[in-house]
């Protein structure tokens, strides 16, 4: 019950990307290179949630 928050980390070679999320949570932060998305949500004591996140990248670095 309360908050919760969750990172992902992704590699300096993505230079640009969405993220999108469904459900209890919200993307809160998300910075390029390297990315770092922060996602936080709230959930009620006796509930279930399912959150969802979808990253989309648009840009990849592949030189060097």
């Amino acid at each position: 019950m309360g908050t919760f928050t969750f990172k992902e980390f992704v590699p300096p070679s993505v230079t640009a990307g969405f993220v999108f999320e469904t459900g209890g949570c919200e993307v809160i932060n998300i910075d390029f290179p390297p990315a770092i998305i922060t996602v936080n949500g709230t959930i009620a004591a006796d509930e279930t949630q399912t959150c969802n996140v979808e990253n989309t990248l648009t840009e990849v670095n592949t030189e060097g």
